[in-house]
């Protein structure tokens, strides 16, 4: 039963953790990672959520602790585009892994 129960705990926090980038929850999704949630839980799906929306704010937060701009074939990329958050687009197009510095956005 105590497995169970971890199982389902591990569940609800991966399920907080997506919901937060989805949501724009930019601190959650910190906050969340430093307690050890994976980035790339399901696929980076929470980067492609972000994407969805535009939030820039997020998206950084992901791409900082290593999610995978290029998952599913850079498909964030693509709905940040189809959903009409052109910034967002650029922003995950000019990410540098390497260095983890994020490209200059001009507004």
């Amino acid at each position: 039963m105590k497995d169970d129960s971890k199982k389902l705990d591990a569940e609800f926090v991966k399920n907080a953790f997506v919901i937060a980038a989805r949501d724009g929850q930019a601190e959650i999704v910190e906050e969340l990672l430093n307690a050890g949630v994976d980035v790339h839980v399901w696929d980076d799906v929470a980067l492609r959520l972000a994407a969805i929306k535009g939030d820039i704010e997020t998206i950084q937060v992901l791409l900082n602790a290593g999610a995978d701009v290029h998952a599913r074939c850079d498909e964030a990329v693509r709905l940040a585009n189809e959903n009409g958050h052109n910034e967002a687009a650029k922003f995950l197009q000019g990410w540098n892994g390497k260095n983890n510095t994020p490209p200059t956005l001009e507004l």
